[in-house]
């Protein structure tokens, strides 16, 4: 039997359609605007958006490091991350202590409005939809009134085009949630399941990293790189071989010029690049105290990590792993036992640790720790023999002992 050439070729075209997925999900333009969360962020104009949780404040720093605004948001508010709307005039924080989201005119730098988060959550991040609106973990707030999404994304990480990405349950762990802000119906779990820290999007090529814990003092990391189109597992990075580091990250960035994700280490203090060919660490930078944000500049040459118990900026040269400076975060006065409280708490150092074991190791500012009973009415006993039996650390001098005791009575929340 003979086939015709135009015959053939149907019949080949029709065996590789047959072979090839269809994609299952339609994900916006490459250039489609995605709208992050985060503790630093950098602007369209070259300026950084930086939260400041010991000064309870929004600053705004340009490419110099210097503090062109800072916006008060109110004694006691503890911001952790913030979001910006589209056009990037306003800014979404959300005040962990205060436990309301603020919005920011980035223009006049003022609070435009405050809303109490429903009681019903504790909230890590927050995703700025419009200039009024915004999500959080399960809800959606407009006009200061509280909602369930109707796209119900889990914790919010990324909104992409009209494609929001964050963590939902699974179980007892929590796996990639996608939703679309215009299809409330669309759900779609992906990847693995694990204690969910970050996400970093690809969208040129349609990928998304997911970066997992296996628990909270787990010393399995791991990065999954998902096709968003098909949905599929492409390959799985395991952290404690990629970079040799046995602390938690926190953040983590993709740089397409490079083809690198920047992960942040708090308790390392460093800030490590993977290269996303071999799936090993090319270089790694010191920060200042916990580093829990990351941003790049427009030209994605320089690497801001926000350092979130010295509200400072470490600024990173990208391309060769290298501290440049550091940039104060704010200009306001705060008093210096919380700061010198605020570095113990998170740090890994002596005299609080000896390795990676901070107190943030098990009780992360963001979760506020929930002790029965309150901070300042613990002996002097009970905090030596508590850092001396959790952290391994050494005995706490006075002024240690009292600057510790009046950060974690700041943080600290009788639910």
């Amino acid at each position: 039997m003979r086939f015709s050439a135009s015959v053939l070729l149907a019949l080949l075209l029709s065996m590789a359609q047959a072979q090839t997925p269809s994609p299952v999900l339609v994900l916006p333009n490459s250039g489609a605007t995605q709208v992050r969360s985060g503790s630093v962020l950098a602007l369209a104009d070259g300026r950084l958006a930086v939260v400041n949780p010991l000064s309870d404040s929004l600053a705004l720093l340009d490419g110099r490091g210097r503090i062109v605004a800072e916006v008060a948001l109110g004694t006691g508010s503890g911001p952790t991350v913030l979001s910006l709307s589209v056009d990037g005039r306003t800014a979404v924080v959300l005040e962990s202590l205060g436990e309301a989201v603020a919005w920011v005119d980035l223009r006049q730098q003022v609070v435009l409005q405050r809303a109490p988060w429903p009681e019903q959550v504790v909230p890590r991040r927050v995703l700025a939809l419009s200039d009024d609106q915004a999500l959080i973990d399960g809800y959606q707030v407009q006009a200061g009134r509280w909602q369930v999404a109707a796209a119900f994304c889990g914790a919010p990480l990324t909104l992409w085009g009209g494609l929001c990405l964050g963590f939902a349950p699974s179980g007892e762990e929590q796996a990639l949630r996608l939703s679309r802000l215009d299809q409330p119906a669309f759900r779609q779990d992906v990847g693995g399941v694990g204690l969910g820290l970050a996400l970093a999007l690809d969208a040129r090529r349609g990928r998304a990293y997911v970066l997992y814990s296996r628990a909270t003092l787990s010393q399995e990391h791991w990065i999954e790189e998902i096709e968003l189109a098909t949905l599929r597992r492409l390959r799985t990075f395991w952290l404690p071989a990629a970079d040799r580091l046995r602390a938690m990250p926190s953040a983590m960035l993709y740089d397409g010029r490079l083809g690198r994700l920047y992960l942040a280490y708090p308790l390392e203090q460093r800030v490590v690049a993977i290269d996303l060919r071999s799936g090993l660490r090319v270089g790694e930078a010191r920060t200042g105290t916990y580093p829990d944000g990351l941003a790049l500049s427009g030209n994605s040459m320089l690497l801001y990590a926000r350092n979130a118990a010295d509200q400072t900026v470490t600024v990173i040269d990208a391309d060769f792993m290298i501290a440049r400076d550091t940039w104060p975060s704010s200009g306001l006065t705060v008093d210096g036992r919380l700061r010198l409280g605020a570095r113990l708490y998170h740090s890994a150092e002596p005299p609080l640790s000896r390795g990676a074991r901070a107190c943030a190791s098990c009780h992360a500012s963001a979760d506020r720790p929930t002790w029965t009973t309150s901070p300042q009415d613990q002996s002097a006993a009970w905090w030596d023999e508590h850092v001396a039996q959790q952290q391994g650390g050494l005995s706490l001098s006075e002024l240690e002992r009292a600057a510790l005791v009046a950060y974690v009575q700041r943080i600290w929340h009788k639910r």
